[in-house]
């Protein structure tokens, strides 16, 4: 989340590199049920501070056009569209944004709304109104040079809401574990870009000790489209997942800085997703390094695994370099309670686990996204006005 100032007063938005728009909430914002659309109380969205339009002197409405946005998860907005002053890390423009009244949203009860970052490609009404994100609308002019970079950290126990660094036009001058890698961010078409959207190697894993592999133990059921991944390892041997669009190449011998042919999933860097989403055979085959090994959920469509499981060493690879992730984000809350039956002969006896939500999980279908699990990891750089990537693992925080 980042602070901007809006008509001269502050809001907290959520910084989100997977869309272009930026939006805040109105004062007169309705929060509508996602399935029936019936009305439910304001604070059930989860919006902070409310912006009000009859308060700002510098806003002015876009009659032609209405500003809708829809997510993949579900949440949904609608409102108006206008022009307002706008400052963000004591840089002022006058930006297209969207006041938003109707809608679901989750919210945190922080934020006010978001402040996209993509390439303009993405944004609501980019045809008719030929506007811009809020980073290129800065960069047009030429007074900030195209580039931002995201230095994104954790919560803690002495600054308990989830927050970072947004560099725009440098990168954060914060402590590095090693030098930057650069690759190119991939164009949807010829040349017209959309997604930071940049190519993988693979993902390494190294199974904590205690691990027993898949070919020991009872197979867990899979789903029914996906095959099992062939294992040839050894405990505490590191697994290398080439990633292509089809299917995960395991390598069990394989170098971290080495790279198949075939490798190179493109995979979206989304600022705005809590989690990663791989192919759903490589979130299947990292769930079974867990000990105990993580079990899909139907229900909620989720791997979860024991809170206390014993955690693998997993690091993404990109342009040939291991980025590892902190074992911190590797599982979050969410994973419901897991109640079994005793079986010591105890009528009625049952245990009730808590369960967690590993950070990579598995896609059927859509992209996939490097997320903030990822992020919190890494400093990143967007340098747009070359359409390339640069990452560096961050020391230890």
């Amino acid at each position: 989340m980042t602070n901007v100032s809006l008509a001269s007063q502050s809001y907290t938005l959520v910084i989100d590199t997977g869309s272009s728009d930026t939006w805040v909430a109105s004062t007169r914002f309705r929060c509508l049920s996602p399935s029936t659309r019936r009305r439910l109380p304001q604070s059930s969205c989860g919006f902070g501070k409310l912006f009000n339009i009859s308060d700002s002197p510098t806003f002015e409405t876009i009659p032609t056009h209405d500003f809708s946005v829809q997510y993949t998860d579900g949440e949904y907005l609608l409102g108006e569209m206008g022009t307002e002053e706008l400052e963000v890390g004591g840089w002022r423009t006058r930006q297209t944004i969207g006041v938003v009244e109707r809608g679901w949203w989750i919210g945190d009860g922080l934020s006010s709304g978001l402040m996209g970052l993509a390439y303009p490609t993405l944004a609501s009404g980019v045809n008719d109104l030929n506007y811009t994100s809020i980073a290129f609308t800065l960069f047009e002019d030429g007074t900030v040079p195209s580039i931002f970079s995201l230095a994104l950290s954790r919560p803690s126990v002495d600054n308990p809401v989830a927050g970072g660094l947004l560099a725009i036009g440098g990168i954060p001058d914060i402590p590095l574990d090693g030098d930057f890698v650069s690759v190119p961010i991939q164009p949807i078409i010829s040349d017209q870009y959309a997604f930071y959207s940049v190519p993988v190697d693979g993902i390494a894993v190294t199974p904590p000790e205690g691990w027993i592999p898949p070919t020991r133990r009872r197979q867990r059921k899979t789903r029914p489209f996906h095959r099992p991944l062939h294992r040839q390892t050894t405990n505490n041997q590191t697994h290398i997942f080439h990633l292509t669009s089809s299917r995960a190449h395991q390598n069990p011998q394989a170098d971290p800085g080495s790279s198949s042919e075939d490798s190179g999933l493109e995979m979206i860097i989304d600022s705005g997703t809590t989690l990663i989403y791989v192919p759903w055979d490589i979130a299947a085959a990292i769930g079974s390094f867990f000990v105990p090994p993580a079990i899909f959920n139907e229900t909620s469509n989720l791997w979860i695994v024991h809170c206390d499981a014993a955690l693998p060493d997993i690091g993404v690879i990109i342009g040939g370099k291991l980025l590892k992730i902190d074992p911190r984000d590797l599982i979050g809350p969410g994973g419901g309670t897991m109640v079994t039956k005793n079986h010591d002969g105890v009528a009625g006896g049952v245990t009730k686990t808590q369960m967690c939500v590993p950070s990579i999980q598995g896609r059927v279908s859509g992209d996939s996204v490097l997320g903030d699990a990822f992020l919190k990891s890494v400093v990143a750089v967007f340098d747009v006005g070359v359409n390339e990537m640069r990452f560096a693992q961050r020391a230890p925080y």
